[in-house]
């Protein structure tokens, strides 16, 4: 039984690489989970604080883009963060806008935070504060928009940054 759980998960994870637009129905608690397992030997993952949801939010999801997006900024906010004093907060929540659902993720950071004239550019295609390509934001904003959703990011200078990601929950009979 656990071989063939581990080739059905294999088979999911080359499909979802090759098909950016295929979509499976998981948890955000298993996206989370994912995250952490791909940055588990990162330099930063001790800075990372996990909160999980607590209960299960079902989505609509590519995981492995999904999962390179929220890894995308954990980086981002491990390049934010002092060194010694870092602190990173990963996290899942439910979240009601009228009558709809959807999974809240959150990457916050009390890192140097953002200076208010470059928020406007943070997802443009080259834009970057620390000499990157360029490409990672824009790149965390087409995932998120391929699964329905939107992304804000808030920043205060001097106190950190928080990257607010919306996807839509799952409505039953979706699958």
């Amino acid at each position: 039984r656990s071989i063939e759980t581990s080739v059905e998960h294999m088979n999911r994870m080359i499909t979802e690489t090759l098909d950016e637009n295929r979509f499976f129905s998981t948890s955000a608690a298993q996206i989370l989970r994912e995250v952490m397992a791909q940055v588990s030997i990162a330099p930063y993952v001790s800075m990372i604080e996990v909160k999980p949801p607590g209960e299960e939010l079902v989505i609509q999801a590519n995981r492995i883009r999904l999962g390179r997006a929220l890894v995308n900024l954990l980086e981002n906010a491990y390049y934010a963060v002092d060194p010694q004093q870092g602190h990173i907060v990963l996290s899942a929540e439910e979240k009601t806008v009228g009558t709809e659902r959807f999974a809240l993720f959150q990457v916050r950071d009390n890192g140097r935070g953002i200076r208010p004239e470059n928020m406007s550019m943070l997802f443009e295609r080259g834009f970057s504060t620390r000499g990157s390509s360029g490409l990672g934001l824009p790149f965390v904003k087409e995932v998120v928009e391929a699964h329905k959703g939107t992304i804000q990011a808030e920043s205060e200078p001097g106190k950190g940054t928080s990257f607010l990601i919306m996807i839509p929950e799952e409505a039953e009979g979706d699958e």
